[in-house]
């Protein structure tokens, strides 16, 4: 999230949010948020989601695009937070600040469960995690937009502006980006490998309840190549500090995860051996992210961890893991 935007915002505005929806006094609670502010609501002892965005992040339209897939995949049987419409009936709010300012509001239900704790990570659950994104991929093959559209992933902000991100010294990782960004959006885009996917399901966007996944925050949903879905999935779980030996974790929790995904969609092995690929740009967009979203001087402790080594990584165009993986 941009500095200014947290300069703009306010209790006084998170209040006036709030009002907009159902719910009980005294409820509202800031649960943080990378992109958008994010706070817990509660109504009748059910427990809500209210997610407030500016519109230098979002436009009202990209949001209702958004909350169109999400009820497409909720109405076929996926499990996803399901949006929820305001005191006025609406599926967006808005409160304005001034004639080019303003913050976009939604809600949501919230997920049952908690987060998935690495303590649980089973061969069960890691299969289902495939299930999930499978079936979302399956149905992102038959999906039609409704009055608006959601982008095409080369074009969201922070790929569009990479290098105003990085430090400008650093122009080999700004060059190997813009590389890479190249590369990948010239790969083929057809209905059996390229849709409108999630973009971001690591562990912390889904609920775990009773060995059943749902899964929130479709902020960057963006038409991109399902092997991202399944890279990232695979980057974030992987990049964690409690794994040792990365390869032989990978191996174990990649066979898994694609056990599941292959039971709700199929996709070809020419998109499997190109996953190298989609992890290496998702670590290039996270090293930009953390520069424009964070204080690289105080860095909470899983961004510092990410960041040691990172820029050699990027520059020197090592590989996280063994490539024979995806063979």
């Amino acid at each position: 999230m941009e500095k200014f935007i947290h300069e703009l915002f306010n209790d006084e505005i998170a209040r006036k949010c709030s009002e907009k929806y159902n719910h009980d006094v005294n409820s509202l609670q800031a649960l943080g948020g990378f992109e958008s502010f994010i706070y817990e609501y509660s109504y009748h002892e059910k427990k809500y989601i209210l997610r407030i965005t500016h519109n230098s992040h979002r436009s009202e339209q990209l949001i209702e695009a958004e909350l169109h897939f999400i009820y497409y995949l909720y109405e076929n049987g996926s499990n996803v937070a399901r949006p929820v419409f305001s005191k006025e009936n609406k599926l967006t709010e808005k409160i304005e600040i001034d004639e080019e300012s303003h913050f976009i509001v939604t809600s949501f239900e919230k997920a049952e469960g908690s987060h998935l704790r690495f303590d649980q990570l089973s061969s069960e659950l890691i299969e289902k995690w495939g299930m999930t994104i499978g079936h979302f991929h399956k149905l992102a093959k038959e999906y039609i937009p409704g009055k608006y559209k959601r982008f095409e992933w080369v074009n969201d902000g922070l790929y569009l502006n990479i290098a105003q991100f990085i430090p400008e010294e650093q122009t080999i990782v700004i060059e190997k980006t813009n590389n890479q960004i190249k590369k990948i959006n010239g790969f083929k885009k057809d209905k059996s490998g390229y849709g409108l996917i999630h973009t971001d399901i690591h562990s912390g966007n889904f609920f775990v309840h009773n060995s059943e996944m749902t899964v929130f925050d479709f902020d960057d949903c963006a038409y991109n190549y399902f092997a991202s879905d399944i890279a990232i999935a695979l980057f974030s779980t992987v990049f964690n500090k409690k794994i040792e030996d990365k390869n032989e974790f990978a191996t174990m929790y990649f066979h898994h995860f694609m056990n599941g995904y292959h039971k709700q969609n199929q996709l070809d092995q020419q998109w499997i051996i190109k996953i190298p690929d989609f992890i290496k740009l998702r670590e290039m967009v996270l090293y930009a992210a953390i520069y424009r979203s964070l204080d690289t001087n105080n860095l909470p402790p899983w961004p510092a961890l990410f960041m040691e080594g990172r820029r050699n990584s990027i520059e020197n165009e090592l590989n996280i893991l063994d490539l024979s993986i995806f063979k």
